[in-house]
């Protein structure tokens, strides 16, 4: 594999309808797109579920990613390089491409998720977060992520 500039210098994307979640729960929930981008993906990917771009929003650099985020991409693309798709180790911008239709899976389920989709508010031109709640909302995502967690754990 290349070196660690390997998703550096790409412009992550999400579906423009997530635009909004994104902005409600960063600094509410999550320090950083990029935090809930990864848990996205993580979701998306255990859950197999990818989602096709039908346009694109800016979220964020991908040299944002933590270290600890890129080694778990990392294994998840050499994970599906064992399934012969070996593209992704080669072209940071196809891997991106990868991570990214997961994540948007993730999202998909995160927002439908029970905890989750009493928060959820639908409008015009994608879904918002209701916040007004504030500690619930933090405390229910916790309990989400956990949940999930344990869930992994006990298979």
């Amino acid at each position: 594999m290349a070196s660690s500039l390997y998703l550096d210098r790409y412009r992550v994307y999400t579906k423009p309808e997530f635009i909004k979640v994104y902005q409600r729960l960063k600094g509410l929930v999550f320090n950083e797109y990029h935090n809930l981008f990864s848990l996205c993906v993580f979701l998306g990917y255990k859950n197999k579920k990818k989602a096709k771009k039908v346009g694109k929003k800016e979220l964020f650099w991908s040299q944002t990613f933590s270290p600890h985020e890129l080694a778990a991409f990392y294994a998840l693309l050499i994970k599906e390089s064992e399934n012969g798709n070996y593209e992704l180790l080669k072209d940071g911008e196809k891997a991106l491409e990868w991570l990214q239709e997961y994540a948007d899976g993730g999202m998909e389920i995160l927002l439908e998720s029970d905890i989750l989709k009493k928060f959820v508010v639908k409008r015009d031109d994608g879904v918002d977060v209701d916040a007004t709640t504030r500690d619930n909302l933090q405390k229910q995502m916790m309990y989400y992520v956990f949940s999930e967690y344990l869930a992994q754990v006990k298979q």
